[in-house]
């Protein structure tokens, strides 16, 4: 089993007129770690940063004008993935899992066909894992006492660590496997390694 982590960071909310700044994975292979890193993206359209796109993030308009170019980030992760998933095997699709993963998911649909790629639906199965809602369901009976249920807030919840450098599509997709590895141990009753 494949799962390919994705967590993005965007210049704005909406996924067909925003771009992707900053993807993060991780990549495992029957639950162990294969490949991870990151990628940084210059707005595909030239557009600035929303506002709340720089309060989350602390980017700024002048550094992600210097962010290398969308397509060789795109270039690079499609290499990535044809290593893992055989385009066209349906049985070994990989999962793909994120925190909200619909809008890490919407993201990356738009921009594969930005990239003339039409394919994202060959490389994962769908429905996508969301670790929020694997979260929400294992929570249910202390829900009611957090404050919000943002990935900061789950992470510690669940781990009883300080998520630093939330924001950071690394930082942010480690987390999120973290917590994904966690609820899974439970759920099966796997003992901690």
């Amino acid at each position: 089993m494949i799962n390919v982590f994705v967590d993005v960071e965007t210049s704005g909310l909406d996924p067909k007129t925003c771009s992707i700044v900053q993807l993060g994975y991780i990549i495992t292979q029957d639950g162990n770690e294969v490949e991870s890193g990151s990628f940084k993206l210059k707005p595909f359209f030239g557009e600035p940063l929303s506002e709340i796109a720089k309060e989350k993030t602390g980017l700024t308009d002048e550094e992600v004008a210097n962010y290398p170019d969308q397509s060789i980030a795109y270039k690079e992760f499609i290499n990535i993935l044809n290593k893992y998933i055989p385009i066209g095997d349906y049985a070994n699709k990989g999962f793909f899992t994120g925190y909200n993963a619909s809008f890490d998911m919407d993201f990356c649909r738009q921009w594969f066909i930005r990239n003339g790629n039409n394919l994202f639906g060959y490389y994962f199965h769908y429905p996508y894992l969301d670790v929020m809602s694997l979260a929400a369901l294992s929570l249910i009976p202390e829900r009611y006492k957090m404050r919000n249920f943002q990935l900061v807030t789950v992470y510690q919840k669940v781990t009883g660590k300080t998520l630093f450098n939330a924001h950071d599509a690394l930082a942010d997709i480690r987390a999120t496997k973290e917590i994904y590895d966690c609820l899974i141990r439970r759920m099966y009753k796997i003992p901690t390694r």
